[in-house]
């Protein structure tokens, strides 16, 4: 009889890395030329990791065919697509309205990927001089908000606290950045693009990445 508590195993993994993702996409390019792939910005955000890292597994001649578009949110990324402006719109499993891009009528789900986020965590200035006493200002993206109850340090946790909401991981830091925030849920890349300092960190996360381009049929 088998032990209901027993750990679950890992199920291989079948979705393929970024390395498979660039030789399709390198086949694309031969086909069709120049490729423009939409996706949230600034630099720092771990779509654009996910980019890069595409890049760089890309022969030279592929990337140099590869246009990458930073937008301010998945939404203008959805529009440069149906709009032609781009081929494809890069959005990430976690995204809470990635909904949006799969019941698109116009749009298919053309390529997913696995890639490992940089690490997360809350960054604050280098001082790491939290305002005392009162509360506290988080600027994180929704998607991540809960990531502060996880990692706030003791000293911290208690103290009441409100979200200002940031439109990507990047942003986050560069709230803080400019000091209009206390703390930013963000990624290792965000930090250090503001010249911020970890207050806790965790490990990044596997994230499914999808592609979305216009239906061919």
């Amino acid at each position: 009889m088998s032990n209901p508590h027993a750990p679950i195993r890992t199920v291989p993994r079948s979705i393929p890395g970024t390395g498979v993702a660039a030789e399709w996409l390198h086949g694309i390019s031969r086909a069709r030329g120049r490729i423009r792939i939409a996706s949230i910005g600034p630099t720092g955000t771990s779509a654009h990791d996910v980019l890069a890292e595409l890049t760089r597994r890309l022969p030279p001649e592929g990337a140099s065919l590869l246009e990458i578009e930073l937008c301010s949110s998945f939404e203008v990324a959805l529009e440069q697509v149906l709009d032609g402006a781009a081929d494809y719109a890069l959005v990430p499993s976690a995204y809470r309205d990635a909904t949006a891009f799969h019941w698109n009528p116009l749009l298919e789900l053309a390529c997913v990927l696995v890639h490992r986020t940089p690490d997360y965590g809350l960054a604050v200035k280098p001082n790491r001089q939290l305002p005392e006493p009162g509360g506290l200002v988080v600027a994180a993206m929704p998607e991540v908000q809960e990531i502060y109850a996880q990692l706030a340090p003791d000293d911290v946790a208690g103290r009441p606290h409100e979200f200002r909401s940031a439109s990507s991981t990047s942003d986050a830091a560069a709230i803080v950045g400019d000091g209009a925030a206390d703390i930013a849920v963000c990624n290792e890349l965000g930090r250090q693009e503001h010249e911020l300092a970890w207050l806790s960190k965790r490990p990044g996360a596997e994230i499914v990445w999808m592609l979305f381009g216009l239906r061919t049929e």
